[in-house]
Formats: C-alpha cells, structure tokens, sequence
C-alpha cells in the first residue's frame, strides 16, 4: 500500500516512487527553500530514516515540503543477475537423402532398328552388300535427369557388331557399324553455386567408348542422338548389337 503525506504547505516538487532495495521503509522527501541571497533552491532527498526524522529533518527549512512513502519493507532484491539481451538459439535438424534420377518412363530399353538394309543388285559391285540410305539417326530424349548432390555423369557406347565367324577380307566387308553419341544436358562445377551451363559430350565412331564428367547438383533434361554411321563396305550377315548407356552416380 502506498500514501502520501503533505507535511508543510505545497508540494514544491512532484516526487515519483522508484525502484527500493530490501531493507527498512523508503521515504523520498522534497524541499523547496529560499536560498541565502535570492531566489530558490530545491533539494530532494532519498533516506532510510524513519518518517519523524525526515519530517523534522525537513521542518527546521522554511519553504515547502512534500513526503512521498512507501509504506512497506521495500521489495526484495533480484533473484538473479539482470541483463539488458537475453535469448536463445534452437538448433535445428533434419536430412535429405541422396538421390540420383534418369526419367524413361516406360519404355522399352532395347531398340530394334529390324532389317538393316543392304544393297542387293547384282549389277553393282562397287556398292554390293552395302548398307543402304547412308548413315542412321536415333535420338533418345529425357525430360529429368539429375542428382542432388556431387556426381558424376558418365556416357557409354559400343558399336553395332555381329559375332559371325565366316571370315572376311576387310578391305572389302565388315561386322561392325559405327556408332557415334552427341549428349547435352545442363549442369554445374562442383562446389559452385553460378547459373548452370549447357554440357556437350561427344563419343565419336572411332569404337567403344565411355567419358565420365563431375558436377555439383543438377537437374535438366538430357539429350543423346547416335549416329549409325555407314562404313562404305559390305556388311557382314548376322546379327548386330550394341549399345549406349548413361550412368549418374552420386559421391
């Protein structure tokens, strides 16, 4: 409970409560007196005394005097350091699995390009046995591939060939039909956080081939043309396999 006493005239000067250490009652007084040679000057004091010594201490002055009390034992002291910053910092967790995609759907894996044509006039003998309309085109297109982490990218191709064993003379025939692969996908350096760039990986038909390239995360569609090219000789009889892969491996 708080109360005011006006012990002498006018409160010369409004007085607040502030904040009190434990210990007895808190008086705060104030006293307005002329001064020695003019004028006024005002004191204000803060005492642990009791409340008839403050009130006599003020009393003997002439002027105005306002008590202000704090009618209790004051408060008790803190019970901790004060601090004008506090907080706290959570730290969070989680985890994303590493994850490497080549999107084809469903579609069938083995591409069958059924008979391949050869020139079967025999009043040609220049031309004879050999492949006809010139080189073959196949494109094998992705809408994703990718990974979300380190990679490494890596392109493959065999050429088409027949394991017939008649032999030949390789000047005139062969048993294998070249393959070529142009592949282009966009993707980064690894460690690197710049815009992505359209990479371009060629395996040429000079035969089987692979080429492997490292990349940070990456996520595009993904491109690959072969070429069949024509060797200008006889084809061998049999039957041709051969085949193009790509490898996304996470590191």
């Amino acid at each position: 409970m708080k109360m005011i006493s006006l012990l002498a005239g006018v409160a010369a000067v409004a007085v607040s409560a502030t904040s009190a250490m434990a210990g007895p009652s808190i008086y705060q007084g104030s006293v307005t007196r002329p001064a020695l040679f003019g004028g006024t000057v005002t004191n204000t004091d803060n005492v642990s005394v009791g409340a008839a010594d403050l009130a006599q201490a003020f009393g003997l002055l002439p002027g105005s005097v306002a008590l202000f009390t704090i009618d209790s034992n004051g408060f008790a002291n803190n019970t901790a350091s004060t601090s004008t910053t506090n907080g706290a910092t959570f730290s969070l967790q989680g985890n994303v699995t590493p994850d490497c995609a080549y999107y084809f759907g469903s579609a069938n894996t083995t591409v069958n390009f059924g008979q391949i044509g050869i020139n079967t006039s025999d009043n040609n003998p220049d031309a004879a046995f050999e492949m006809v309309g010139g080189d073959r085109t196949l494109d094998i297109n992705s809408n994703l591939a990718g990974c979300n982490t380190r990679n490494t990218v890596t392109f493959s191709k065999t050429d088409l060939s027949t394991t017939n064993g008649a032999g030949f003379d390789p000047a005139q025939f062969t048993n294998v039909i070249p393959v070529k692969l142009v592949a282009k996908y966009k993707a980064g350096v690894v460690g690197g956080t710049s815009t992505v760039t359209e990479q371009t990986v060629t395996l040429s038909n000079a035969g089987n081939q692979a080429a492997a390239n490292t990349h940070g995360a990456w996520k595009s569609s993904l491109d690959m043309r072969l070429t069949l090219s024509d060797p200008n000789k006889g084809l061998l009889a049999g039957d041709y396999t051969g085949s193009v892969g790509v490898t996304i491996v996470a590191f």
